[in-house]
């Protein structure tokens, strides 16, 4: 009698470790089920995110691309009245070799060079051209060159609204964030050249080409849009959505 009380005693206690492991189990599929419901509706939300976002910026160079063609067109010899026509903050018109001829902007005065990165006359001087994005004090600008008679034309182009529109936080959470950064070819590196949320200190931020975090950058430098885990800048794990601007 002891002998089957001690049988029945084991096979109670193997039928409550299978049903304990059963339902952790069923407990762990549920769990990995509604993480990855969550992860899915944060990445449809990112990727809306990006897609009007990079609309809008495209749209944005698209049009000073298409003025300076015009300007191009239709030369003038006062390059003050195109700040105001077309919004630029500052006109400048620089000899083939770079040397300033006119400009509307103080810092830039007639008879010193202009070279706001190493490339930018030389690219310039054969096809529209954007500089990397600049930071003046709390201010931040880009410069688009073009072939221009024997010279080449320059506009200053203040980024205030489209930025303001990278800043809007709707539907990112507490952490969420969206940044524009370019390729420095010659460092080998990616500028982030837009204010950051969890870095609004932080001054033109680089990262090597080398970095984890530079890996999904590479795929939207190359056109591949995408969206998924990856590292950010500050090296955490993050959930990314990432699409190609065309001036970048």
């Amino acid at each position: 009698m002891l002998k089957n009380s001690t049988i029945s005693a084991k096979i109670t206690a193997l039928i409550v470790i299978i049903s304990a492991i059963t339902l952790l189990a069923a407990s762990f599929f549920t769990y990995r089920s509604a993480v990855q419901s969550a992860e899915d509706k944060y990445t449809t939300s990112l990727v809306v995110i990006a897609d009007s976002r990079a609309e809008l910026l495209n749209n944005y160079f698209e049009k000073a691309v298409a003025s300076v063609k015009l300007i191009q067109a239709n030369p003038v010899a006062d390059l003050s009245s195109l700040t105001s026509i077309y919004s630029f903050e500052a006109a400048i018109k620089t000899d083939a070799k770079g040397a300033i001829l006119v400009s509307t902007d103080t810092l830039y005065k007639v008879g010193s060079n202009f070279v706001p990165e190493g490339s930018f006359i030389e690219k310039a001087a054969a096809n529209v051209h954007f500089s990397h994005i600049k930071k003046q004090d709390s201010s931040y600008f880009v410069f688009v060159g073009a072939p221009l008679d024997s010279g080449i034309f320059v506009a200053k182009i203040n980024l205030k609204k489209p930025f303001a529109f990278l800043q809007d936080q709707h539907g990112l959470g507490e952490t969420g964030e969206v940044f524009v950064a370019q390729l420095d070819e010659e460092l080998k590196q990616y500028i982030i050249g837009s204010p950051l949320r969890s870095d609004p200190g932080a001054y033109l931020k680089t990262i090597p080409q080398s970095d984890k975090a530079a890996d999904q950058l590479k795929l939207a430098y190359q056109g591949k849009a995408g969206s998924g885990l990856g590292s950010d800048y500050r090296h955490k794990e993050v959930l990314k959505a990432w699409r190609k601007i065309n001036f970048a």
